[in-house]
């Protein structure tokens, strides 16, 4: 009876869990609009029901400034002179954490999940990777031209430098990446 009992709750359980990491790709395009005719478009192709192309596309007019593939986000956020953009996404799919370019549609920074491990407040096997609380209107620009200005929310309601936030993230996966690998070799012997 117990042994029936405990299978039962094991059985819930991965169920539940498998359904928290569950997804299904669909075809999305999300368009922020700025001044100058300016757009930035975070774009989802559906391949198949578990594989999509994403990318963003900056736009200005008629003329595709940048396509920046493998770059996926939920919240942008452009200085006062819309010259500088953030976006930041708190999902594993596609991996980017954190992305800044400017309206020339330079990339200034890209920080996925994968090297980086930032504080996650939140996080499941694939999908989840809830690193910052930040809405639009939380993120702050400095200076107008300069990345090192920008600061924004972390998960646990706290104002972060974007920059210094990275460089922990870093030293952690690098951390946890070395810790594995120690881990590894110590098991084959």
């Amino acid at each position: 009876m117990l042994l029936r009992f405990s299978s039962a709750i094991l059985a819930i359980l991965l169920a539940v869990t498998a359904a928290a990491d569950s997804w299904t790709w669909k075809d999305s395009v999300q368009i922020w609009r700025f001044t100058d005719g300016l757009r930035v478009e975070s774009i989802t192709d559906k391949i198949s029901r578990y594989k999509a192309k994403q990318y963003m596309r900056i736009v200005k007019g008629s003329n595709v400034l940048a396509t920046i593939n493998g770059v996926g986000f939920d919240i942008l956020a452009a200085s006062p002179k819309a010259n500088l953009f953030v976006g930041l996404s708190n999902s594993g799919l596609p991996g980017t954490a954190a992305v800044v370019f400017d309206a020339d549609g330079r990339l200034l920074l890209y920080v996925g999940h994968g090297d980086a491990r930032f504080d996650y407040c939140e996080e499941s096997i694939t999908i989840d990777r809830v690193w910052h609380g930040s809405e639009t209107k939380d993120i702050q620009f400095e200076d107008e031209g300069w990345v090192g200005g920008i600061s924004l929310l972390d998960c646990h309601g706290n104002r972060v430098n974007l920059l210094k936030i990275v460089a922990e993230a870093y030293v952690r996966g690098q951390s946890e990446y070395e810790e594995s690998k120690a881990r590894q070799e110590s098991s084959k012997k």
